[in-house]
């Protein structure tokens, strides 16, 4: 009896000029043109002439009717959204983080302000709400029902399935 066999795929040879040939062949690529682009691409194109227009006394509806006329569907929303995303004048700067030290660094700090006794004797301040001794503390959230008191259900003697008898 004769036994099917697969469509396997065979392992492929290739030399290492055809290589190199085709590394130097793609890499002297020119830039490809880029055919289509996204709306946030087009309007970040047409940011400069889009605000030069609204200097000129036009509004976003004004611009949304050209644009929709040259086949770009929009909303004055978006292009109003996506001109103040790309102008760099608008866009907030990222927030500035301090500086990282490690602790050898504080600890030598520490040290020095111990030495010169530059240390304050406030205490540090702290996040949120100050904590009186008058305040009683704060009872720990429970969820769903609240269970008696009484003591709990003794748990069965055997594990996992009961046997038959």
């Amino acid at each position: 009896m004769a036994t099917a066999t697969r469509n396997r795929p065979k392992a492929v040879s290739v030399s290492k000029e055809s290589i190199d040939q085709v590394g130097s062949l793609l890499q002297d690529l020119s830039a490809k043109p880029k055919e289509g682009m996204s709306l946030r691409e087009a309007i970040d194109q047409l940011r400069e002439p889009i605000q030069s227009a609204m200097a000129k006394g036009y509004n976003y509806d004004d611009i949304i009717a050209v644009l929709a006329e040259s086949g770009i569907p929009t909303t004055a929303a978006t292009v109003k959204r996506y001109v103040s995303l790309s102008d760099p004048r608008k866009r907030k700067a990222p927030a500035k983080r301090g500086r990282r030290t490690d602790a050898a660094e504080t600890t030598a700090r520490r040290s020095k302000a111990v030495e010169e006794d530059e240390v304050d004797e406030a205490p540090a301040p702290t996040r949120g709400r100050q904590k009186t001794a008058a305040e009683p503390a704060p009872k720990p959230a429970t969820r769903g029902r609240k269970k008696a008191a009484a003591e709990p259900a003794p748990k069965p003697a055997t594990r996992g399935r009961k046997k038959a008898i």
